[in-house]
């Protein structure tokens, strides 16, 4: 700013004076204004004296851009991130759309699409019903919201607690009385898969036991092994003391 006042101020005097003024630009581009020709044999051009007003259009405007501060590059600005709640206690319905979108996912796994399929339920009946949620429940309802785009399994399980523990505590009856429901189906679905695995194994086992090839007074054969029979009906053999069940024997 100082300089191109003062080669303002320079360029009244010189026109005042019936002088010449040099414009010299330097190896930058950069523009100097001289009541001398250019320095180090650089190429200037000559601004013709007289009155203030006789200074050609053309510089007048170059003065007048040197006068103007750079333009700053403008850093990125960073995507704002989907935060349900934040605008008041009660998402928006756009909240709710987002939080939609994210529900169907096919990137997500089943048990992962359900509960954001029932964070869209909660976040409707926050809506409708008033429930009272501080931003401090909605950090933790939208960080459990986000975990389950996360790797480990067991952290999208312990955000999905997180959340549920939330709305257990501050969502309306018909929220808790569905979040316990779901928790009630869970658990018997375990149960069921347990209980089948545990069948399966008891299964596995019973098909791996020797079956008996024939039998006589003294034992039982079972491939080329005879197993001797004990008083109380207990086999002998090299795989230890077995019973007999059916065509089996369990050892």
């Amino acid at each position: 700013m100082r300089t191109a006042i003062t080669a303002i101020a320079l360029l009244a005097l010189s026109c005042a004076a019936g002088a010449q003024v040099y414009k010299c630009p330097d190896s930058a581009g950069k523009i100097t204004y001289s009541q001398s020709a250019c320095a180090g044999g650089t190429r200037g051009l000559p601004i013709s004296g007289g009155t203030t007003s006789g200074i050609n259009a053309m510089s007048q405007r170059e003065i007048q851009r040197s006068m103007r501060p750079e333009p700053q590059p403008q850093a990125p600005q960073a995507p704002q991130a989907f935060i349900m709640g934040q605008g008041g206690n009660a998402p928006t319905s756009q909240e709710i759309k987002n939080l939609e979108t994210s529900a169907s996912s096919i990137t997500k796994d089943k048990k992962e699409r359900n509960f954001l399929k029932a964070e869209v339920e909660r976040a409707k009946a926050a809506q409708s019903d008033g429930e009272k949620y501080t931003a401090q429940d909605w950090t933790r309802i939208n960080e459990a919201q986000s975990a389950q785009s996360r790797i480990d399994a067991k952290d999208r399980q312990r955000a999905r607690e997180a959340a549920e523990a939330v709305h257990s505590a501050k969502g309306s009856q018909s929220v808790r009385q569905q979040i316990e429901a779901d928790r009630q189906a869970e658990d018997a679905r375990v149960a069921a898969r347990r209980a089948a695995a545990a069948d399966q194994a008891a299964r596995a086992a019973q098909a791996s036991q020797p079956r008996i090839a024939s039998c006589n007074g003294p034992g039982c054969w079972v491939g080329t092994e005879h197993l001797k029979k004990g008083s109380d009906g207990t086999y002998y053999g090299a795989s230890g003391a077995c019973r007999r069940i059916g065509d089996q024997l369990h050892c």
